[in-house]
């Protein structure tokens, strides 16, 4: 996570001239300088696994560390130079500590204590402590795991209105995208980043943020935001095709047949489970051609004019294909039964990416 906690360490490091470890509340290694497992080769085990041993946390714990509110030497262990531990505080709530060798230097412990560095490592601490528990709130709400009296207690109106969104982005998990909604509630969950916002939050920064697919769910009760997560997961899907006529954007309340379409398993669609009329469209030389002004064409309600305007084409043009696709695909466009055929086959075809 870059929150610039290496950063404050390292120059708080520079500043007092000793390496430096910094611990969490449970004596697990959260970072370290360079030089800290150089300077104390005993300490290098412990530093590299990150979690101490049972019975050092005991320890430490039975030498008062915990409570410590100034820096506190670590106690005496056969073969293991002794340690400085600083506890950082905010607001009197222990975030972790800053540990570094004892070299029987007051001035140096002084210099740390009142660095202004050391304020900051807490602060920023407590910031990542409260990221971490807003979101494990985001995943337990998605996941249908917190009740109405939960979110009371947690000062969270339930009746309140919320959407939750699904941001993805090409198989990694869109970080780049956690700083555009300031002050929404956000995880990320697998490969794809989860976000809980109010209903009037605008998502222009989403909407034009390059390189993400964005699924946007309705607006319900804060207390379902499982549900509005399940539909915000679906409309992703949508967008995450980018070529469709809702493009990387979609939400789920501008979505039509669509929201059908997005249950389907379409990885396991393959162009023999088309319809027939569909399949023999797509065999022709032109296939692609005709399939994609064809089904501009249906999806327009016959509106030659608005295809032509859309596809950069003639009008005369457009209905040369639409004249082509019906006889290759021998289906009259009149005909309204043929015509749905054509139009759910060609349009589940390119969910499925079979029209790429």
């Amino acid at each position: 996570m870059h929150d610039g906690v290496d950063e404050q360490l390292a120059m708080l490091a520079d500043e007092i001239g000793a390496p430096l470890v910094l611990l969490d509340a449970e004596y697990s290694v959260v970072a370290f300088t360079p030089h800290s497992v150089d300077a104390d080769p005993s300490r290098a085990g412990v530093i590299l696994r990150g979690s101490p041993r049972e019975s050092v946390r005991q320890g430490l714990d039975a030498a008062g560390v915990r409570e410590a509110r100034g820096p506190v030497q670590t106690p005496a262990v056969p073969g293991v130079p002794l340690r400085i531990l600083l506890p950082l505080r905010v607001d009197d709530v222990l975030m972790g500590f800053v540990s570094w060798l004892d070299e029987n230097d007051d001035a140096q412990v002084r210099r740390t204590e009142g660095s202004p560095r050391v304020h900051a490592i807490a602060q920023l601490l407590h910031a990542r402590a409260s990221a971490d528990d807003r979101s494990d709130l985001v995943r337990r709400l998605i996941a249908g795991q917190v009740s109405v009296s939960e979110l009371q207690d947690d000062g969270l109106a339930a009746d309140v209105p919320s959407r939750a969104i699904s941001v993805r982005a090409d198989g990694t998990v869109p970080a780049v995208a956690e700083g555009l909604l300031p002050g929404a509630l956000a995880a990320q969950v697998g490969g794809v980043l989860a976000f809980i916002v109010a209903e009037d939050l605008p998502l222009d920064a989403l909407r034009e943020h390059p390189g993400i697919a964005v699924g946007v769910g309705p607006a319900l009760p804060l207390a379902e935001a499982a549900t509005s997560w399940r539909q915000a997961v679906l409309a992703s899907r949508i967008a995450s095709r980018g070529d469709t006529e809702h493009g990387s954007f979609v939400r789920w309340d501008d979505l039509g047949v669509e929201r059908l379409l997005a249950r389907i398993p379409l990885e396991l669609v393959r162009h023999e489970d088309l319809p027939k009329s569909v399949r023999m469209l797509l065999a022709d030389s032109r296939g692609l051609d005709l399939a994609d002004t064809l089904l501009a064409f249906l999806d327009r309600g016959g509106d030659a004019a608005a295809v032509a305007a859309s596809r950069g084409i003639a009008r005369s043009t457009v209905y040369h294909r639409l004249e082509r696709a019906s006889a290759v695909s021998g289906v009259r466009l009149d005909d309204g039964s043929a015509r749905l055929d054509l139009h759910a086959g060609l349009r589940i075809a390119q969910f499925a990416g079979l029209l790429d």
